[in-house]
């Protein structure tokens, strides 16, 4: 998708600020992509960032099923350019954590 190619090609315009994609262990381990480590014994480091990893996985997950039940367009795949399904999503992001913030 075009979305993966930029990723690809700016990956260390978002490391350099600290941000990166989580994704689980079904996912290839790319530049900006962090995945769980496979097989980690229980007390390691490892899993200790494997339990952390899985805790803000959880959260964005429950905050994406949000904000797809919540707003419609979300309910088909986007279909304009890039630079405006960035704005769709961007918009639709701001309008659930402003109704989160008052609640």
């Amino acid at each position: 998708s075009n979305f993966y190619q930029w990723l690809e090609k700016n990956w260390k315009k978002l490391a350099e600020k600290g941000l990166y994609f989580i994704g689980d262990s079904a996912y290839a381990i790319k530049s900006f992509l962090v995945t769980p480590f496979d097989n980690a014994v229980h007390g390691t480091p490892e899993d200790n960032y494997n339990f952390f990893h899985s805790s803000s996985r959880i959260s964005v997950e429950c905050a994406f099923g949000e904000i797809d039940l919540r707003w419609g367009i979300l309910w088909s795949t986007l279909r304009f350019s890039l630079a405006h399904n960035v704005n769709v999503i961007d918009a639709c992001m701001r309008l659930h954590n402003f109704i989160v913030d008052w609640r």
